[in-house]
């Protein structure tokens, strides 16, 4: 089961990609506060359910965790825990659709208690320039199953940029002396 999670890792990614390309710009607010506390936009609610009726179509033995409803279970006896993020970067979304980053995030976990090394197969894809991979743990291809090759000789100077998570309270408290001090600008 776990090599043909990698394959519906890819495959619900291609989905994502879909539903964000076939449809007009769904950036009107639904009205509902998601796991996270934003309100979420009904492009996030669209790839959401896309995902949930693929995990329900196949069959998935899994729990699910979504940043839009939170914990979902459909499943009597889950064996994996699939946590995603439907539309990473929803406020780029929202500013103009192909202007800035925005895509999604895939991860299966062994087990329902998730701990980074428990990923089994996981996966993302920037939907603005096409982007995407997806991993075992092993070997990380592009969804077609081609090599998908990182710079290794990155120069980190002044001009790199920095992208800091600021999901938790604890860590906007934490970086806000350095905001203070430079220019963050805020991709989503």
């Amino acid at each position: 089961m776990k090599g043909t999670l990698l394959h519906h890792t890819a495959e619900m990614l291609r989905l994502g990609k879909q539903v964000v390309t076939s449809q007009p710009l769904h950036v009107e607010e639904t009205g509902v506060v998601n796991a996270k506390g934003d309100r979420s936009i009904a492009m996030d609610v669209e790839v959401e359910k896309a995902f949930i009726n693929y995990v329900q179509k196949h069959n998935l033995p899994v729990a699910i965790f979504s940043e839009e409803a939170g914990k979902i279970s459909f499943n009597n006896d889950p064996k994996f825990l699939l946590a995603f993020d439907p539309l990473d970067g929803s406020t780029n979304y929202k500013i103009g659709k192909g202007l800035l980053p925005f895509g999604a995030l895939i991860a299966f976990y062994d087990g329902l208690k998730p701990k980074l090394n428990n990923i089994v197969a996981a996966g993302a894809i920037e939907y603005t320039r096409d982007l995407a991979w997806v991993t075992d743990g092993r070997k990380t291809t592009d969804l077609s199953g081609g090599r998908v090759v990182l710079k290794t000789d990155w120069v980190i100077n002044r001009s790199t940029p920095v992208y800091l998570d600021l999901y938790y309270k604890e860590g906007y408290e934490k970086y806000l002396v350095l905001a203070q001090k430079i220019f963050i600008r805020n991709t989503g």
